[in-house]
């Protein structure tokens, strides 16, 4: 089942991508996850 890119926010205060449950990149700003994730897929999860 594809579950499409997730963005989690991180306790240190970054943020992490996810695609099916598999890291993608962590350590993201919040404005260069969703930047990347739009670029990626689809959200289903913020």
């Amino acid at each position: 089942m594809h579950e499409g890119i997730r963005i989690q926010a991180d306790t240190d205060g970054t943020f992490t991508l996810y695609s099916d449950s598999r890291v993608i990149l962590r350590g993201l700003t919040r404005e260069r996850a969703y930047r990347l994730a739009g670029r990626l897929g689809e959200f289903v999860e913020y």
